[in-house]
């Protein structure tokens, strides 16, 4: 079962996840139950960077992800930062891929010979929001 919560986009990953299982009674022993992997896209508003507050958005995302037939959740969680840097070269426009990335998105304004790289980087972030 997908998780369906309020603003979570679930995405199946592709292929099987099977898990073995210890239990169940001795005339219907289970051996292992189908399961299936989803990818999770939610949007979690933060008062500021601070450890509580990550703390909690784990615990919002784990709620609303949480179904009856969970196998195994997450084990950890994939932030895109909301406060990009300001490069030399903003990436505009679409995604085109990345031989066209030109690396000035990642040299931040008026910081010689460092790059960014990850989530800040100076470039629309509809890629991930895109499933």
């Amino acid at each position: 079962e997908a998780p369906s919560a309020h603003e979570v986009a679930a995405k199946s990953l592709p292929g099987d996840y099977d898990v073995s299982i210890t239990g169940g009674s001795r005339k219907n022993p289970v051996k292992s139950v189908a399961g299936k992997a989803y990818e999770c896209t939610l949007r979690i508003e933060m008062r500021d960077g601070a450890f509580t507050s990550f703390a909690e958005a784990e615990q919002v995302a784990r709620d609303r992800t949480f179904v009856k037939t969970l196998l195994e959740g997450a084990d950890s969680l994939f932030q895109v930062p909301p406060d990009p840097l300001v490069s030399l070269k903003p990436l505009g426009g679409a995604w085109s891929g990345v031989e066209s990335l030109d690396l000035g998105c990642h040299l931040p304004s008026g910081v010689p010979r460092i790059y960014v790289l990850g989530g800040c980087a100076d470039m629309p972030h509809s890629p991930y929001w895109q499933s």
